[in-house]
């Protein structure tokens, strides 16, 4: 069983379960984009953009936020 609510971002929110399990490709293919998204990093200096920009880049470093702790599961 995964324990989708130990994966939270700064603001303590959980990942959401999805709706239906992976198939292993599917695993595989999200793991590379994990990676992709983590080599593209969090966004610098939105917070004076439009409020649905500066919205935006809280929400992306929020999934980063969980993308990196899910890449550091590894490690543990």
């Amino acid at each position: 069983m995964i324990n989708y609510e130990a994966i939270t971002d700064r603001y303590e929110s959980p990942l959401k379960e999805p709706k239906q399990d992976p198939t292993l490709l599917q695993g595989m293919y999200a793991w590379a984009l994990l990676n992709e998204l983590l080599e593209l990093g969090y966004p610098h200096n939105f917070q004076h953009e439009r409020a649905d920009l500066a919205d935006y880049g809280y929400n992306i470093s929020a999934i980063i936020d969980k993308a990196r702790m899910i890449r550091d599961l590894g490690e543990r």
